[in-house]
C-alpha cells in the first residue's frame, strides 16, 4: 500500500489534493526489483503501468537479429513507463522494462484507474491530459532519434 503523501511527492500527481491522493492511493501498489529484473514483456497484455520511484528501467525492443534487444529508451525516478496501459483497451506492450539497478515502482492498474476517474471526471482529465502530454514528448524524442540517425530511406512516405 502507499500513502497520500507518498504520491503527492512525485511529479505525476503533484497537482491532485489530498482526497484524489487518498483515492489514488487506494488502487496503486509498492513494487521493489532487482538489477536484471523484467517487470513487463513486450508483446505482453499491458493492464498495469508503473511510475519509477527510484532506480533506472531499461525499456528495450526486439530487434529481427536472433530475437536480439535494444535499448529504446529509459524509466528514472519520477517517471511513467508501460503507459500504453493508460491508451486503450486490451492492448500489449511495446516494450519490455527491465530494471538495471535496483529499483522502487509504484505500480497501478489502469482498468481500475480509469473506472475510479469516471467517477470524478474532473481528476481524470488532469490526469489524462498530463498522460498526453507525456506521450507527446516521447513521440517527439523518438522522432528526433529517428532524424538523428541520418540514415534516408529508413521511413516509406508512401
Amino acid at each position: 500500500m502507499i500513502t497520500p503523501a507518498e504520491l503527492e511527492r512525485l511529479p505525476f500527481f503533484k497537482d491532485l489534493d489530498a482526497e484524489e491522493r487518498a483515492l489514488l492511493a487506494g488502487i496503486a501498489r509498492k513494487e521493489s526489483a532487482v538489477a536484471g529484473q523484467r517487470i513487463f514483456e513486450e508483446g505482453a497484455p499491458s493492464h498495469t503501468f508503473y511510475i519509477v520511484v527510484s532506480g533506472l528501467v531499461s525499456l528495450r525492443q526486439k530487434t529481427r537479429h536472433r530475437g536480439a534487444e535494444v535499448a529504446i529508451a529509459a524509466g528514472r525516478a519520477g517517471e511513467l513507463i508501460g503507459v500504453s496501459a493508460m491508451l486503450g483497451a486490451e492492448g500489449t506492450h511495446p516494450t519490455s522494462g527491465v530494471c538495471l539497478e535496483p529499483t522502487e515502482l509504484i505500480e497501478i492498474d489502469a482498468p481500475v484507474l480509469m473506472a475510479a476517474l469516471e467517477s470524478n471526471p474532473e481528476v481524470g482529465f488532469r490526469i489524462l491530459r498530463r498522460l498526453t502530454h507525456i506521450v507527446a514528448e516521447r513521440l517527439a524524442e523518438a522522432r528526433a532519434q529517428i532524424q538523428s540517425q541520418g540514415r534516408p530511406g529508413l521511413i516509406s512516405h508512401g
